[in-house]
């Protein structure tokens, strides 16, 4: 998408305009889809979303631009400490490295430095803020739990009732945690962790559909393929030619 052509018109859109343009599409989208992706935690989901905003803001000039982008940007961040934070789950190491992308964040000076930056961004935002970090110091049950999903996450075992067993809780219990502290249920946060992994193999490798079926534990074919296209809204097969058709239209 970076072969997109940057330059701004001499007509550049001014902002009042633009955000009444957007505001209905910002305000909907937004607190539906994103919410909805952040929960998955699906990566290449959060680089497509991230990466059409910043195509959105072409018609703006580069002052407003840089406002607008870093505008969002930043209070992604903080929308996620604010929630963390009321949810008594955030830990002084988290809070460093949110205001290191913040500082971060200040320095870029045009919006290709924001869509050259957003694999980083995701990669912060998923990996520190939403899943491996252990931000659940005062509920060590639910730390153990989803350190515990991480490390067997392509097991065909892993299940709610062995994540309960391990942790030592009834799967009541432990849906019950996961349902306050996270927003979703113990066997849905499963199952979107292995989408997320998933998809990252059928993106990111050229490893054979079959070796990621038996990698991540699908016994069945058809079982495979139905629970990604559940989640994906495509088959795998269908979902790889997608990703290199857009790839190829970008290059």
């Amino acid at each position: 998408m970076l072969g997109k052509e940057m330059n701004v018109s001499s007509a550049a859109l001014p902002l009042v305009d633009w955000l009444e343009k957007n505001e209905g599409e910002l305000l909907s989208v937004w607190d539906r889809e994103w919410t909805e992706m952040l929960q998955k935690g699906d990566k290449d989901e959060l680089e497509t979303y991230l990466t059409d905003f910043c195509f959105s803001l072409i018609d703006l000039d580069e002052t407003d631009q840089l406002f607008v982008a870093k505008t969002v940007f930043i209070s992604i961040i903080t929308d996620l400490l604010r929630v963390q934070s009321k949810k008594e789950i955030l830990q002084p190491q988290l809070l460093q490295d949110a205001y290191t992308m913040i500082g971060q964040i200040e320095r870029w000076q045009n919006i290709t430095e924001y869509l050259l930056n957003i694999p980083k961004y995701v990669e912060m935002i998923v990996d520190n803020m939403l899943f491996f970090r252990p931000l659940f110091s005062t509920c060590p049950q639910l730390e153990r739990a989803i350190t515990f999903i991480n490390d067997n996450i392509t097991s065909r075992r892993l299940s709610v009732t062995l994540v309960a067993k391990h942790v030592g809780i009834s799967t009541t219990h432990l849906s019950n945690l996961f349902r306050l502290k996270m927003d979703t249920n113990a066997s849905e946060y499963i199952a979107n962790r292995k989408v997320v992994e998933i998809t990252y193999d059928i993106v990111h490798t050229s490893m054979p559909l079959a070796e990621i079926r038996k990698k991540y534990g699908f016994v069945s074919h058809s079982h495979f393929i139905q629970f990604f296209k559940r989640h994906k809204g495509k088959t795998p097969l269908k979902y790889r030619q997608h990703v290199l058709n857009m790839t190829n239209r970008e290059d």
